[in-house]
């Protein structure tokens, strides 16, 4: 029994050592089970916690957590997949991500499209990658690649009011009437070709006539061309305009209108422009004549031409897509002309735009200034009903207004 109770107390004893030395071991070396801090140092969330993170602030983290007495410790979790190629691809991808550029390239044109990617951030910034091949692939291109994309958010309508004289008006005052129209541009090959755009306008003036003519006086502009934006860089176009022009009169005559400019610093454009006739038109007009002091119409023959304008120009680009543009140059007929355009988005469906245009008599000319002299005030809504979301460039919205009495100037021969 003696000996019995002593060996009891000698193992109790061999147990109190035991743990003490445990015990010692764990300060010394700074092992401790488990992954955290204890329940006394750990932090409940607050509602401000990062959403989808699971943890807090690393400022919050460390303000509420009390400086440790001892070293924290953890030991390092074991692989959860086996060393594979798969594994190893899988690390890679995660520890070297691909970071995509926000800076445009000098000369190029960007036409991202909003969600397509997320460098985009919705605005168009034109860093996805983008190709040519199979509409959207970057596989081989097929012939339907090359046709344009069927879109209408580059879908424009415009009605407004507008104010013009010239030599066809033969000194008999200025035409007042009202205007509406369409245009539409197309990306060709998803855009990095450049776009396409057709459009056509109507107007209808002098409405009660005038000295010449009691008959109202009728247009139909016609235009169809290629064009190209750019951020940075050489941004051109080319388009066809045609003129159907009735009055007492009825003419048909055609004109190449282009522009070339250099853009810089993504708002300014120094560039040129011209307009020049393709063909001429003959007709039969009415012309104010004196005869024994007596103010009479005179039936003549006359040709139409197209008066060519080019001038150098300066646009500004504005936010939201809005511009302007003032311009100065001469036509082929010893003329000074100057004008200016712009547009105002007052929302993403809708924008003010309004251009003028003055052409100076020349001197060497036999009729008399006012009869020669060419101007045009035109001022309108601009409706565009799929307008893309967003407040960032567009590439493909056209690049030309269609054709009026501004850009599309006649002489009377």
């Amino acid at each position: 029994m003696i000996a019995s109770a002593f060996r009891q107390r000698h193992w109790a004893f061999g147990l109190l050592v035991g743990g003490w030395l445990l015990a010692s071991c764990s300060l010394v070396f700074g092992q401790k089970v488990g992954w955290g801090p204890s329940r006394d140092e750990a932090v409940i969330l607050d509602d401000d916690a990062a959403i989808g993170t699971g943890v807090c602030p690393a400022a919050e983290f460390v303000e509420e957590i009390p400086a440790p007495t001892r070293r924290l410790s953890s030991p390092r979790p074991a692989r959860l997949m086996p060393r594979t190629s798969v594994g190893r691809m899988h690390e890679q991808a995660i520890e070297e991500p691909s970071i995509v550029g926000n800076l445009p390239v000098p000369g190029d044109m960007h036409a991202g499209h909003p969600g397509e990617c997320a460098s985009c951030g919705g605005n168009d910034c034109g860093q996805c990658v983008d190709c040519c091949g199979n509409w959207n692939s970057c596989g081989p291109v097929p012939l339907c690649a090359l046709l344009p994309r069927p879109r209408f958010d580059n879908l424009e309508f415009t009605a407004g009011v507008h104010g013009f004289t010239g030599p066809l008006n033969r000194g008999a005052g200025g035409s007042f009437g009202f205007h509406e129209g369409f245009n539409l541009a197309v990306p060709i090959c998803y855009g990095n070709w450049g776009c396409g755009q057709v459009g056509a306008l109507w107007t209808q003036s002098n409405y009660d006539g005038s000295l010449l003519t009691d008959d109202q006086r009728n247009q139909i502009f016609l235009t169809t061309g290629l064009f190209r934006r750019v951020d940075w860089g050489l941004q051109c176009g080319l388009v066809f305009d045609y003129l159907h022009d009735e009055w007492d009169y009825e003419i048909d005559v055609a004109q190449l209108r282009g522009e070339l400019g250099w853009r810089h610093c993504g708002c300014h454009e120094l560039g040129f422009r011209f307009s020049v006739g393709m063909n001429d038109d003959d007709g039969v007009f009415n012309v104010i004549a004196n005869d024994d002091e007596e103010i009479i119409l005179r039936q003549v023959e006359g040709r139409v031409e197209v008066n060519d304008l080019f001038a150098f120009y300066y646009r500004r680009q504005f936010a939201c897509g809005g511009e302007g543009r003032l311009f100065g140059g001469f036509t082929n007929n010893h003329q000074g002309l100057f004008g200016g355009d712009a547009r105002l988005p007052l929302n993403p469906c809708w924008s003010l735009a309004a251009d003028f245009l003055y052409v100076v008599p020349s001197d060497d000319s036999n009729l008399a200034g006012f009869a020669e002299e060419t101007w045009n005030v035109s001022i309108g809504l601009v409706w565009t009903p799929c307008a893309k979301a967003g407040c960032g460039p567009n590439y493909c919205r056209p690049l030309f207004d269609v054709a009026n009495n501004g850009t599309f100037a006649t002489r009377l021969r």
